[in-house]
C-alpha cells in the first residue's frame, strides 16, 4: 500500500500544467488545477453570499466556501496559545504566532543583517528600505554567472523565484529547493 501511495504522490508532485494568463508563474498538477487556477485572474465575482447583510462575492466556490468558514460559522478556534490568549481555527496561524513569544526570527534579509519572524514582514523590508533599492529578496546566482555584468532575476516572490529555477535554468524540484531554503 505504502508503494502504491508513493506512485500516487511522485505522479502529484510533477507541476506540468501552466496558467495561460499573461506573466503568471503559477504551474498546476493537473489540467483541473489550472482551470481553477485560471479565475484568479478574473474581475468576475459571480458566487454571492447567501447571509442577510452580507455583501461578499467571490470569484469561486472555494472562495465564498472560505468565506462563509471564516466570517459567519460559529467555529470554535481549538488552537490556542498556552503563553496568552491568541486562538486561531488554522494550525499554521499558531505556529506563525508562537514564534512571537520564543523570540525567533528565521526569515533574514539577504543584503544587511535585519531579522524578523514571518516572511510578510521581511517582504516588507526588502521593498520599502532606502537601503536596498533595486534590490529582491530573491536574487538569481545562476543569472549573475551566465548574464552581461549586472544584468540577474530578482524577485520578492518564492513562487515566481522557484519557478524561474525551473523554467530558465532547468534544475531539478530537488536542486530548487535547496537553493530557494524551501
Amino acid at each position: 500500500m505504502q508503494q502504491h501511495s508513493r506512485i500516487h504522490h511522485d505522479q502529484r508532485s510533477v507541476k506540468e500544467f501552466a496558467c495561460q494568463h499573461e506573466g503568471c508563474h503559477y504551474l498546476a498538477r493537473s489540467a483541473a488545477d489550472a482551470r481553477r487556477h485560471l479565475v484568479s485572474h478574473s474581475d468576475e465575482r459571480i458566487f454571492a453570499c447567501s447571509d442577510d447583510g452580507c455583501e461578499y462575492r467571490g470569484k469561486s466556490l472555494a472562495q465564498l466556501r472560505r468565506h462563509a468558514l471564516l466570517r459567519h460559522e460559529d467555529t470554535e478556534k481549538k488552537h490556542k496559545c498556552d503563553q496568552c490568549d491568541f486562538a486561531t481555527r488554522i494550525p499554521g496561524h499558531l505556529r506563525r504566532h508562537l514564534l512571537v513569544h520564543s523570540g525567533s526570527k528565521p526569515f533574514t534579509c539577504p543584503h544587511c543583517d535585519y531579522a524578523c519572524n514571518n516572511i510578510e514582514n521581511l517582504r516588507k523590508h526588502v521593498i520599502s528600505t532606502s537601503k536596498h533599492k533595486g534590490k529582491f529578496l530573491y536574487e538569481c546566482k545562476f543569472c549573475l554567472d551566465t548574464a552581461a555584468e549586472g544584468t540577474l532575476y530578482g524577485t520578492n516572490f518564492q513562487k515566481e523565484f522557484k519557478d524561474h529555477l525551473q523554467n530558465v535554468h532547468k534544475l531539478s524540484p530537488e536542486t530548487v529547493k535547496t537553493n530557494t531554503n524551501g
